[in-house]
């Protein structure tokens, strides 16, 4: 049974969208209701939140897509889904600066998101038509999806972001497979703590104190930010970290058989040959 569906393509890369985006949307809709803002009041407004959510997250899949296009990797698809957004490479370069800048493209789109909204909120006026108070709502949205998804993507848990940042890093120093266990095992303990601590009694939350940073003259606080997270979502969320990185892990292992038996694993594509130059796919011919 197909569960998701293709939507629009970007830069040649198919936008997909997953049917358990329907419960995102109905925990989104739900929580502004809530707020006792009325049905066509949660309606309009958790319309806004979900669309602002969407396309911060294909923003952020993009940042990482492209980066890796750029090292000859091919992307298949980019699929909105209940936990967030998924890449799909067809394999991950192997090299530690390669795989850095590839990993942290993601957060730092997510963090030009979040100072574009911050910006927003404070000096644009309005859009015409539309009343200021309603585009500084949807500035405000801008900025704390964003911050959210900055924060949330960099803690190191393999194969989040932050832990594929922390795997390049360790890398450089003892190996890509030794590099993949640490970051792995670090991956799975959180999220064995992150099940326990929504075991416990009271609200899932999530806390960053404030700090500032000065730029041009701006004192643009990065924080606080104060979110509350449905236990249903974290536990999900845990659940996969705690799976793919223990499949990540199996898969850096299969990697390290076959270089150690001098073959080329089946799933990376063979390099191209000597007068083709490397560039975003379809690759170009050199002079």
């Amino acid at each position: 049974m197909q569960t998701s569906f293709q939507v629009v393509r970007v830069f040649g890369i198919p936008i997909r969208l997953d049917l358990s985006l329907l419960i995102l949307m109905g925990i989104l809709w739900f929580d502004v209701f809530g707020s006792g803002m009325g049905i066509v009041g949660a309606f309009l407004w958790g319309g806004a939140y979900a669309l602002i959510l969407l396309l911060s997250i294909v923003l952020h899949e993009l940042g990482h897509s492209l980066v890796s296009m750029r090292f000859g990797c091919r992307v298949r698809a980019i699929t909105l889904m209940l936990i967030g957004g998924r890449a799909e490479l067809s394999h991950l370069p192997t090299k530690p600066m390669q795989e850095f800048l590839i990993s942290i493209a993601g957060p730092s789109v997510s963090l030009a998101l979040w100072l574009g909204g911050w910006f927003g909120e404070r000096y644009f006026a309005g859009f015409p038509g539309l009343p200021a108070a309603v585009a500084t709502g949807l500035f405000l949205i801008l900025k704390t999806m964003n911050a959210c998804l900055f924060w949330f993507n960099l803690i190191p848990a393999f194969p989040m972001d932050g832990g594929r940042v922390l795997r390049a890093l360790l890398a450089h120093h003892m190996g890509r497979l030794r590099a993949t266990q640490i970051a792995a095992t670090l991956g799975r303990m959180l999220a064995a703590i992150t099940v326990i601590w929504i075991l416990l009694p009271g609200p899932a939350r999530i806390h960053i104190d404030a700090m500032q940073v000065a730029i041009a003259g701006f004192v643009i606080p990065i924080g606080p930010v104060n979110v509350g997270f449905d236990k249903f979502m974290l536990g999900l969320i845990a659940l996969f970290i705690f799976q793919a990185a223990g499949q990540e892990y199996r898969l850096v292992q299969l990697e390290a058989m076959y270089a150690s038996s001098g073959t080329r694993p089946p799933w990376v594509p063979p390099p191209p040959p000597d007068p083709i130059v490397v560039s975003p796919p379809p690759y170009r011919r050199g002079s």
